[in-house]
């Protein structure tokens, strides 16, 4: 306790900090006059103390309407703050005087007389952005009250905003109680940006389909919105989310699927598009479940239609999260309980013979005029030209996207033209076993294909061997011809979407254009050959990558696989189904980094094991690397016993045809499995066989790895100054090389093996610089062990309840990103055991704390108690 203004003693550690400030007092003062607003406010004043004071609050300050207070209790500063709106406002000139109160729970540093540092500035803010008769608090204050609010009080949240001051996103929570107003305006504060993806292109029309999908999901989990390519299903469903995004704590977020083809996949393309990586020995679908369970989020999956065998999954999804909605687009309905079908209709168009006023209404209509001035600014509908887009609508049945590629041709033709090709195209019936929009659909683009040069019609069709999104560079090195000019062409004629403006451009086909670019590239006679270029592309790309994932150059490398990740899936599918063993292979071995890393371990295997089984007579070598990666897979997957058959033969194939590199390599990898199947002293000798192999080839990276595996099997025998030699010994190895991830490892092995002989202080000083280094690259597997450490070592010299803290972080960093390596016995550290069997109400209150703050704010507070710096001022409650 520290003495503030007025001899007040203010506490410290971990509070609850409370502001209320007037609202419209200026408004007040103006219509009262001084001398009655100043007992208007000493009125107001007593009934704000007697709410603090009635439940274990401090005042803290006053300046002008406003009061600021602290509570060593999250629970009774909130029943303070119900309490000053249901009994402390007065009557002034008539009005009730309405105040806003707002909440933030945080760590207390003082600063002379008063408490400064973020979290006070939070509460402020988050005081500010609300109304009177309203109590707002974070979303720290709100999980630690949530189980203690009695007499009918609860808080919900009100949405995610950017608070003045702070980076990153705050959830606000509003408090309800009995007697409160019942709605309030929007916050008064700019809400955090849709994570929906925004339109390039204004939505036109279907109001009535929007309020059936949205009344739709008030009564129930799973909308499916159907119809054939082209219909506008997508745009529909994003029009649907945006309308209902408001209402989901934890947003809505969009899933496209068109690339993909294998339902096992689904659950790690969710993950991807919710900007999760996960690693370790954890299936997507298990984390999927385990991410979703407490969530309130609505999911938008887009093209499921080629993925109807993996309904069941998303049955299973919806049973895990009782919060989850989902909206589905599909070419047909799923066909699973509790699912609701809203078939999306064609644009409404005119009947013949219409006057202006009722064609110019028309949807159909609306849609054609806003796509045509894209292209032709001056074009206008009027009297003269009103009747032919009509019929140009009525030709189209209305289908958007056939709409959409007949206005683009009023760049080069008039509205008169265009509805004669129309007709002609339409008529001719090249498609008669496709229903009657199917055809129309097909045959817009086939007037579109028509209309282009032959070079143009060639890049079109090779274009479509992409999966997903592709760039200008792999467009030039797979495609014939003026690839520059001709994607330019293809954008203006709407063959081709632009998916990116900003920096390097990418490019994507709507599905049902590249269907048919595909079909007519197979008439061509071409698929194969481009196909073979197409893989071989990527799997150039892969090897570059294999080369460099593991350097300074990793979260660049991370971010281009993933960006072409439907590209190389693509890629490694054609070259299993065409039986090449050699690329499949060498594909494999290159890849299983990225798989591991970005958590694609069920992918990563399957792919092995199909390129494995192709033939056993292929390149050694390359044989060898992909046996590396099965086994590498294996082993972050968990299935270590599994992991030791690969490594030993990859180990055989380097024996007889590797250097003595390689055969170094692979006695480490090797030495990995049998250490952690219990096997300790085989491991120990293993290792040192790859460290003589390692020095034989000179291979300075080679004998760090050696050092530092044997480091780690010392501590497992109870070695732990052998185990602080050892991992100094891998990093003077490591000294000039471009290895971060290697050295990250081994000053964790380092601060480990201190912290095991008993040297806490240094212990800390060494983990400083790994958690540096896995945070830079954001390697979640690794924070999640390095600060389980910290929390240890905090834990064990530093502050029990800073300890917590950190391990909320660290177990929020395992339940977010499904990472299990953390759960080894490696870090059942006896500290952090007996904290998680036994915390009292300060580090329960710090370890949720640490659970529920952003990653950012995690680390720096780490950083802080691992050099001391704020052991004085730990999260405690005073």
């Amino acid at each position: 306790m520290t003495a503030g203004s007025g001899g007040i003693l203010l506490p410290t550690g971990t509070l609850t900090f409370l502001f209320t400030d007037v609202e419209r007092s200026t408004d007040l003062l103006s219509r009262v006059g001084d001398v009655e607003f100043a007992e208007v406010l000493a009125s107001h004043s007593v009934g704000i103390r007697d709410a603090i004071a009635a439940h274990g609050g401090v005042e803290v300050s006053t300046e002008g309407d406003s009061h600021f207070a602290v509570f060593p209790d999250a629970a009774q500063a909130v029943r303070a703050a119900v309490r000053i709106q249901q009994t402390g406002n007065v009557i002034a000139a008539g009005e009730t005087v309405r105040v806003r109160v707002g909440l933030h729970t945080g760590s207390a540093v003082l600063g002379g007389d008063n408490y400064v540092g973020v979290d006070v500035h939070k509460a402020s803010r988050i005081a500010d952005s609300g109304h009177g008769g309203q109590v707002l608090v974070s979303d720290t204050t709100s999980g630690l009250v949530q189980s203690q609010l009695l007499n009918g009080t609860t808080t919900h949240s009100v949405g995610r905003y950017r608070l003045a001051g702070f980076s990153d996103p705050v959830e606000i929570f509003q408090v309800d109680f009995p007697g409160m107003d019942e709605k309030f305006p929007p916050l008064r504060v700019r809400p955090v940006e849709s994570r929906l993806p925004s339109p390039l292109t204004e939505f036109i029309g279907r109001q009535e389909e929007i309020a059936r999908g949205v009344q739709i999901l008030e009564t129930s989990r799973l909308l499916t919105l159907t119809g054939p390519g082209g219909t506008g299903k997508t745009r529909l469903s994003l029009e649907i989310a945006r309308s209902v995004e408001p209402e989901f704590r934890d947003g809505a977020h969009m899933v496209p699927l068109a690339a993909i083809s294998d339902p096992d996949t689904i659950p790690m393309t969710i993950l991807e598009a919710l900007q999760l990586t996960i690693a370790g020995g954890v299936e997507p679908q298990e984390h999927l479940h385990r991410f979703l369970a407490e969530r309130q989020i609505l999911l938008l999956l887009d093209n499921f239609e080629q993925l109807v065998e993996g309904a069941a999954l998303l049955t299973e999804i919806l049973a895990s999260a009782p919060l989850l909605k989902l909206i589905v687009t599909s070419r047909s309905p799923l066909r699973i309980a509790g699912e609701r079908e809203l078939p999306v209709p064609p644009l409404e168009v005119p009947p013949a013979g219409q006057p202006l006023a009722v064609v110019a209404a028309a949807e159909g209509v609306k849609m054609f005029v806003n796509r045509a001035q894209a292209v032709r600014p001056d074009f206008t509908l009027d009297e003269d030209n009103a009747g032919t887009v009509a019929e140009i609508a009525r030709s189209l049945d209305g289908l958007p996207l056939a709409i959409e590629l007949a206005a683009s041709r009023l760049r080069t033709f008039t509205p008169e033209v265009v509805l004669d090709r129309l007709n002609n195209q339409l008529l001719s019936g090249h498609t008669p076993g496709l229903p009657k929009r199917q055809q129309t659909i097909v045959n817009t683009i086939g007037w579109s294909y028509d209309l282009l040069d032959e070079p143009n019609r060639r890049l079109f069709e090779q274009l479509s061997i992409f999966s997903g999104a592709f760039g200008l560079p792999a467009a030039e090195e797979i495609c014939d011809g003026d690839v520059f000019d001709g994607l330019a062409e293809l954008v203006d004629q709407s063959l081709l979407r632009q998916a990116e403006i900003a920096g390097d451009p990418r490019f994507r086909m709507l599905t049902v254009i590249k269907e048919f670019g595909y079909a007519a590239l197979v008439a061509r006679g071409d698929e194969r050959e481009v196909a073979d270029r197409h893989a071989a592309a990527y799997l150039r790309m892969a090897e570059q990558a294999s080369e460099e994932i593991m350097t300074s150059k990793q979260a660049e490398w991370l971010a281009r696989l993933t960006e072409d990740h439907d590209n190389l899936s693509a890629a490694m599918d054609h070259l299993i189904r065409s039986g090449d063993a050699e690329a499949a292979q060498g594909m494999a071995g290159s890849l299983w980094r990225f798989w591991q890393i970005r958590g694609y371990i069920h992918e990563g295997i399957q792919r092995i094991e199909e390129s494995l089984a192709l033939r056993d007579d292929t390149d050694p070598l390359n044989r060898a690397r992909a046996l590396t990666g099965l086994g590498g897979l294996l082993y972050w997957k968990g299935a270590v016993d599994r992991a030791e058959a690969p490594y030993r033969e990859a180990l055989d194939l380097y024996r007889a045809h590797g250097s003595d590199r390689d055969i170094a390599d692979a006695l480490y990898n090797l030495g990995f499995a049998i250490a952690y199947s219990g096997k300790v002293e085989e491991a120990v000798a293993v290792f040192e066989q790859s460290r003589e192999m390692a020095e034989k080839a000179g291979w300075r990276l080679g004998i760090g790895h050696a050092n530092w595996a044997l480091a780690m099997t010392a501590t497992f025998l109870g070695r732990w100054e052998d185990g602080v030699e050892g991992s100094e010994a891998a990093l003077e190895q490591y000294q000039g090389e471009d290895v971060p991830f290697d050295m990250g490892w081994a000053r964790f092995m380092k601060s480990h093996s201190l912290k095991g002989a008993g040297r806490a202080e240094e212990a800390r000083a060494a983990l400083v610089p790994a958690i540096e280094g896995f945070y830079e690259v954001r390697d979640y597997s690794a924070l999640a062990l390095v600060l389980t450490l910290a929390a240890a070592l905090v834990i064990d010299s530093v502050d029990r309840s800073g300890g917590s803290y950190i391990l909320g972080g660290a177990d929020r960093i395992k339940m977010e990103t499904g990472v299990e390596i953390a759960d080894t016995t490696m870090s059942q550290y006896p500290e952090v055991m007996g904290i998680r069997s036994v915390m009292s109400s300060p580090e329960k209150a710090s370890y949720e704390l640490g659970r529920m703050a952003p990653l950012e704010d995690v680390m720096t507070r780490t950083f802080e108690f691992l050099s001391g710096s704020i052991s004085d001022n730990t999260p405690t409650p005073g």
